[in-house]
């Protein structure tokens, strides 16, 4: 092992996993991290530090005694005399300072921007205020310089000096991406040498950093390619650079290149150094890209200030050239609260792989117990959504631990790089990662290196040193990088643990009590982590909106007051004579005598709460909630049980699968097709969960904003590989918010509709805040003379554009209260209030239908999202329901509450065509998927314990094509898993097993278009995956985590073990024949079901990572690890080893009974 020096107190220990040792730093890099001063000086020394460079010169020499150059920059580059010297300070043009020379021709390729911000002042100090640069956005872009003959300025030959200097921002680079900065030659034009490089200035990607790469080309018998690259860079993404070489052609040994002010080294690492002449020729030069724009040459980021040189400029004048001034390092406070971790987060940092840059000041801080994260409080706005922190980002966890005298192992592990400190002394470094993600990676080792020691996981990096304690008081303070490089911000399993000498175990450190770094209870922690920041988190969301949510108020109360002077309150009929509860029963009951038919019998109490729990939290109740309920003696207990129900957060489980439906949320967990959305699911659980008044959540919605990727409203704005989006959008919203399906009228006039195309135009035009062109997809390309015979006409043109402008005004004729918008010529906010505003009663009466349908089976308006198509069969009830919702805020928990203490919701379902007309009772139905998949897990109180929602596991992919969904904890958390290879390395095989029933009971995967009314036809294959899928084996097996393993424990006859089973699987009690049947099948070895002195067996939990990843699934090791996984997962649960196995086999035929009959499915 290398020899290196170590702080008082540390001592080196090799890594005990597959990743790199991480020496500590030597005394001079120590120091040199830990005093920044403010001047050039210091930046210097950390190059030193880290690159270990040659030599460095100081604009100002202490040894020369001369006075500080005061010149700008422009001065200081003229006065050494280049031949070139290109500033980009105007639009569209480029012109040479040095007039003798003159201008070149330059014409621009692709995606550029002029008049880019520059380096300026205080950092950059040599530069102006108002400085400009110029910015590449894409590949394949770049600045043509046509060369002018025979003795242009351009060429140099052996013997001459060249010198390339200019500032640099590069923004995106990957590992061995050569973008070019300045080249001569290698265009790839007509009429020249495809390897005709003159000369070229470049940088390369290494790990995260740009380093400095000069190319040429030798001419002559066995020319040869010749290219120098630096030993050290700069980080991407980290702000100006100044970079420069210097070389005399035919002399081997006189390249010098120069970072900011410093010499850097470097070696000839191709084609070696030569003393050959170079090729000469009269191709252009090109700035920021070659090789005809290709993507490998190409630079993405800012440049600025280029000069070329016909000499060598010296050390000194380079030098001379760089000046900055870095701000002092922010420090965390000296005292830290007592038993707990200080969390700080640091934002707007640079993606820098070598510690050298100074951060800002933290944007937020918090406490927790553990030295251990997988996830840090989410960011929301002053509206309370979800917005994106910066990529990457910082955390700093700073904490006390008492140790006893002794030399201990301490073991730290994280995503990206990491710096561990004990009492201010580096202690190690975990790498920054450099996996590659194309396929072909080595398969992750998942085994336990240290025996009962949880493994490295996937993308982690883990590190172990020694520390000698003399005993007490030691300050650990922990520095690690989320994100950079365009990928998802994770901390994958970052913590510290601890093995005290004499000991043979690692502990995670934690206030709350150490625990052991095992599978067990590191999952334990985990899922006891999760709950804790979900609770956090709202919280947090709620505060950070409280001014917000007043506004609303409000708004709310001059919504109160225009539907109190402007739309009159429903006269209520009169009464019948048939039961009732509220206002409701009366509007439904005149019908009913009218037309003379009754109403079907009330529900029973069992029915109601299987009924009520489904509709509101979206599972079968528990037994404990049945018992509360018959032991509430009240008369209201029902409407009491519903105000439990509504309190519940299962209330936002429950409805955000309806709304991805309707709203065609359809993230994919990798590569995104054709109308893929981002998770905007996690917005609208938030939504729920706050009880956000529905005006307000659709306005949100229409304005977009927030996180694209991590569950913000923007992911709705989302359609990939859609030529409209915000014309797929103006179609989901029409559907969703005003009943008004135009799916038609994307290509042509809809024929049975009162909307056309531009009426969807226009109403995209309004959510893109300009005028949207109608695409040439949008159409039906046939001959004119066929389309003038067809239904459907066609009034638009393709290529034409709509204005932003609210087609319905005929209709419903609004005016905003400009009080109540942000911005008020946002067309985007205007279209918000346009659907919304209750001007609009037809926003407030579709919402009140959808409700209505959902309730009670069938809608007042049906179908409810196309009202063209449908009848109005008690308009007086609709008009009354809708200006309720509109009085109450736009309430759904009260217009939920509304419709089920109705005596119409507590009947007892029917399936009558007349009966449902007139809502003589609900109609009967099925559970939907989701509560199905929900109340089976639910039922048997088991997690779903799947995988993570992730194919990309080890994070080496960018975010915006791949998505980390998380361990799922309801059905709604499902999303597709299709993608364009169909290997078995890519599968995940829990996750399918929850999947495969909910596709085989009408729920989409994919969602690219909206829809209300799911497929509910029974099928075989519905009966067959229950009774035969992994699913159901693993609901009705009784393993040491299940409802029913705990109940067969319990002291009581078998009598009232088949009483707990059917009340928690049917919500009711057994009929005597049922009774008879379950007991006499269960008697036999029931006394003696329990294995005397038994240990309970495993507890299952969530899978282990088997260290398959995208990056790594083209090795046929992958796909052979999932295959063996899939075949373990279609065992099912391990079962319990507390009860005899005769007996227990027969209890799980009970449950397997009991599940697969048709009363489970239904609603009663």
């Amino acid at each position: 092992m290398k020899e290196v020096f170590f702080p008082k107190g540390l001592t080196p220990l090799i890594n005990n996993s597959s990743h790199l040792i991480i020496p500590p730093a030597t005394d001079l890099q120590e120091r040199s991290r830990m005093s920044c001063r403010r001047h050039c000086l210091s930046f210097s020394l950390a190059l030193v530090s880290l690159f270990g460079l040659s030599s460095f010169v100081r604009a100002e020499d202490p040894e020369t005694n001369s006075a500080p150059d005061t010149r700008p920059y422009q001065e200081r580059v003229l006065s050494d005399d280049p031949v070139i010297y290109w500033r980009f300070e105007k639009e569209n043009s480029l012109e040479n300072q040095i007039t003798e020379v003159g201008d070149f021709e330059v014409s621009p390729v692709g995606s550029v921007k002029w008049l880019a911000s520059g380096p300026k002042p205080e950092t950059y100090p040599l530069f102006q205020s108002e400085h400009h640069a110029f910015k590449i956005n894409k590949e394949g872009s770049y600045l043509r310089v046509t060369d002018r003959g025979a003795g242009s300025p351009l060429d140099f030959d052996a013997g001459d000096s060249i010198t390339l200097e200019a500032w640099v921002n590069p923004q995106q680079m990957g590992n061995g991406h050569a973008p070019y900065i300045i080249g001569k030659g290698r265009t790839h034009r007509d009429g020249f040498n495809r390897d005709n490089q003159n000369y070229a200035l470049r940088l390369i990607g290494k790990s995260g950093n740009a380093n400095l790469n000069f190319l040429f080309r030798s001419r002559g018998e066995g020319s040869d390619w010749h290219r120098w690259t630096s030993t050290g860079g700069f980080a991407i993404n980290s702000g100006w650079h100044r970079v420069a070489i210097t070389y005399t052609f035919g002399e081997a040994d006189s390249l010098r290149g120069y970072i900011d002010s410093t010499e850097v080294d470097g070696k000839w690492d191709y084609g070696g150094k030569t003393d050959k002449a170079p090729v000469v020729d009269d191709d252009e030069l090109w700035i920021g890209s070659a090789q005809g724009g290709g993507s490998s040459s190409s630079f993405i980021g800012e440049l600025d200030e280029i000069a070329l040189y016909r000499h060598a400029l010296t050390a000194q004048q380079i030098a001379n050239h760089f000046d900055v001034i870095l701000p002092d390092p922010y420090e965390s406070p000296s005292e830290l609260p007592t038993g707990q971790v200080l969390v700080e987060i640091f934002e707007d940092v640079k993606f820098a792989t070598n510690w050298d840059l100074i951060h800002p000041d933290p944007v937020e801080s918090y406490t927790q117990s553990a030295l251990a994260l997988t996830q840090i409080p989410l960011k929301y706005n002053h509206k309370g959504i979800i917005v994106d922190r910066s990529n990457p980002y910082l955390v700093r966890a700073s904490t006390n631990i008492e140790l006893p005298a002794g030399t201990h192992r301490l073991l730290f592990r994280s995503r990206s790089g990491s710096q561990l400190r004990v009492d201010g002394e580096l202690l190690g470094e975990n790498d920054f990662p450099d996996q590659r993600g194309d396929g072909h990676n080595t398969l992750w080792e998942m085994t336990e290196i240290v025996p009962g020691i949880r493994p490295v996981q996937p993308g982690d990096s883990e590190t172990v040193v020694a520390f000698t304690s003399p005993g007490g008081t030691h300050r650990i303070q922990y520095d690690f990088y989320a994100g950079g490089q365009g990928k998802r911000p994770e901390l994958g399993e970052t913590l510290i643990a601890v093995q005290l000498e004499g000991t043979e175990q690692f502990a995670v450190i934690d206030h709350a009590g150490n625990f052991p770094l095992t599978n067990h209870a590191w999952n334990k922690f985990e899922i006891a982590d999760d709950a804790s920041f979900d609770e956090l988190n709202t919280l947090r969301r709620r505060d950070a909106s409280q001014a917000y949510r007043e506004n609303w108020g409000q708004r709310h109360a001059w919504i109160r007051d225009y539907v109190e002077k402007n739309i009159p309150p429903v006269d209520l009929p009169a009464e019948t004579g048939l039961p009732e509860e509220n206002a409701i029963d009366r509007f439904l009951n005149t019908q009913l005598v009218e037309h003379k038919v009754e109403p079907t019998a009330p529900t029973g109490d069992y029915a109601f709460l299987r009924r009520a729990t489904l509709d509101v939290i979206g599972v079968v109740p528990t037994p404990d909630q049945v018992r509360a309920f018959l032991n509430d003696t009240t008369v209201s207990r029902r409407a009491r049980y519903i105000d439990s129900l509504l309190e519940h957060p299962g209330w936002a489980d429950h409805w955000v699968s309806y709304w991805q439906d309707v709203l065609a949320e359809n993230p994919n967990v990798i590569n995104p097709t054709l109308n893929n959305t981002g998770p905007f699911r996690y917005y609208i659980h938030d939504a729920f969960l706050d009880n956000k008044p529905f005006d307000q959540l659709v306005t949100e919605l229409v304005l977009m904003e927030g996180s694209e990727y991590y569950g913000g409203p923007a992911g709705f704005a989302v359609a990939s590989e859609n030529d409209s989006p915000m014309a797929a959008k103006a179609h989901v919203l029409g559907q969703a918010f005003l009943g008004m399906n135009m799916k038609c009228a994307r290509c042509h006039d809809a024929p049975f509709h009162d909307f056309g195309q531009r009426d969807l135009f226009q109403m995209a035009a309004m959510l893109k805040r300009g005028p949207e062109k109608v695409p040439k997809t949008s159409t039906i390309n046939v001959d004119p003379a066929v389309l003038e015979n067809m239904i459907v006409k066609v009034t638009l043109k393709p290529g034409e554009a709509l204005p932003p402008e609210w087609p319905f005004a005929d209709e419903y004729d609004i005016k905003p209260v400009e009080s109540f918008l942000a911005k008020p010529d946002d067309t985007r906010e205007q279209l918000a209030w346009d659907i919304t505003s209750p001007q609009n009663d037809r926003f407030a009466k579709v919402i009140v239908n959808r409700m209505w349908q959902r309730l009670m089976g069938r809608g007042i308006i049906d179908p409810v999202d196309d009202w063209e198509f449908g009848d109005n069969s008690h308009p007086e009830l609709l008009d009354y329901l809708s200006r309720e919702f509109m009085l109450n805020n736009y309430d759904l928990k009260y217009l939920t509450r509304l419709i089920m203490t109705s005596a119409a919701y507590q009947r007892t379902p029917t399936s009558d065509a007349d009966e449902l007309a007139l809502f003589a009772g609900p109609e009967r139905r099925r559970m939907r998927a989701e509560q199905l998949v929900d109340s089976l897990f639910h039922a048997a109180s088991k997690p779903f314990n799947t995988e993570d929602m992730n194919i990309d596991v080890d994070g080496t992919r960018r975010e915006s094509i791949s998505r980390n969904f998380g361990t799922p904890e309801r059905a709604w958390e499902f999303t597709s898993l299709s993608n364009e290879r169909d290997r078995p390395s890519l599968s995940l095989p829990a996750v399918q097993t929850v999947i495969n029933v909910l596709e085989n009971f009408g729920w989409r995967g994919s969602r690219q278009d909206p829809l209300t009314y799911r497929e509910e036809e029974p099928s075989v294959l519905q009966s067959a995956i229950l009774s035969n899928g992994v699913v159901g084996r693993r609901v009705t097996q009784l393993s040491e985590d299940s409802r029913f393993t705990e109940l067969a424990l319990q002291d009581q006859p078998v009598e009232g073990y088949v009483k707990d089973v059917y009340l928690a699987v049917l919500t009711r009690e057994p009929t005597a024949e049922e009774l008879t049947l379950f007991t006499e099948y269960l008697s036999p070895g029931y006394d003696t079901r329990r294995i005397a002195g038994a240990e309970p067996g495993p507890v299952p939990t969530r899978p282990l990572r088997d260290g398959v990843s995208w990056s790594n699934h083209l090795k046929p090791r992958a796909n052979e690890l999932k295959i063996a996984f899939e075949g373990a997962i279609q065992k099912g649960d391990p079962p319990t080893t507390l009860l005899e196995t005769d007996w227990r086999e027969r209890a799980e035929d009970m449950l397997w009974a009991l599940i697969n009959s048709p009363e489970f499915v239904v609603v009663p």
